[in-house]
């Protein structure tokens, strides 16, 4: 028998694995998957979330272990089993970076990230105004993080505590390997405090006629954005349904225009609304 210690990665729990923790038992194995502090069902205060204690965590579960274990870490996971091994090597009989982030010594997270141009997670992270925390966008996280998974399987992440409210960029792509943030754009009174899932930006209309952009903005409705001052977006119009029976809030999920102007706004709950720009 081996035991595996499942160390998850950035944005995710001990939750992450409990496909993987049966098959490893089926097969005679013990397997541990802590929550890193802060993640999952830790509570612990995001002032005190470091990587020193994401590797101190793992080392307790090390230590209750009564021998060496297969130590895996994910993503982010990557740099905590390597600071881990770093402190307990005597309590590691292997180590395994699954998709994981494995740095030389002098290199950081977020260097090695930036180097790759293809990677989805920084172009769609949202952060605190004082640099405390970030996330993923709500609207991103399907095509981030779970692109092979079900869709019972994503509908895991609705437990997620609540996101910043998604805004609109606005990108250079003058450079198509190199975009370039310019600005950004959210709706006036969005309050900046976390909100549940599936309140902010999530669609803009990919049929674009002029510099008045539709954006189907969840429970904010329909947004109509001009961008003819690229560093200055501006609303100049809105539409906001009523709120279905039986739900809290719209959903304003997609839009479209068609050659004659009219918008096609889609709701998830109440379904479709043909409007026209006065």
């Amino acid at each position: 028998m081996t035991t595996y210690v499942l160390v998850h990665g950035a944005w995710h729990g001990a939750w992450c694995w409990d496909k993987v923790v049966p098959l490893l038992e089926k097969a005679g194995h013990k397997a541990v998957a802590p929550d890193l502090p802060g993640h999952g069902a830790d509570k612990t205060p995001i002032a005190q979330v470091t990587l020193q204690a994401y590797a101190d965590s793992v080392c307790r579960s090390l230590e209750a272990q009564p021998e060496p274990v297969v130590l895996v870490g994910h993503s982010m996971g990557g740099i905590v089993i390597s600071q881990a091994a770093e402190q307990r090597p005597e309590k590691i009989r292997t180590l395994v970076y699954l998709c994981a982030f494995l740095l030389r010594d002098g290199e950081t997270l977020l260097q090695v990230a930036q180097a790759d141009a293809d990677a989805l997670v920084l172009p769609n992270l949202v952060q605190a105004e004082d640099g405390s925390w970030a996330a993923v966008r709500e609207e991103a996280l399907q095509d981030v993080f779970y692109g092979g998974c079900s869709d019972e399987d994503v509908a895991r992440i609705e437990d997620a505590p609540p996101y910043p409210a998604a805004f609109l960029w606005m990108v250079d792509i003058t450079d198509e390997k190199h975009p370039q943030p310019i600005s950004t754009f959210q709706v006036e009174d969005m309050p900046s405090e976390p909100q549940p899932r599936m309140t902010g930006c999530h669609q803009p209309c990919e049929k674009v006629t002029g510099t008045e952009i539709p954006v189907a903005w969840f429970a904010y409705g329909l947004r109509i954005i001009d961008i003819s001052r690229p560093h200055a977006l501006k609303e100049v119009a809105y539409y906001l349904p009523d709120v279905p029976q039986g739900s809290e809030r719209v959903q304003s999920n997609d839009v479209t225009v068609d050659d004659r102007g009219l918008i096609y706004l889609l709701d998830r709950v109440r379904g479709l609304h043909i409007l026209e720009r006065t």
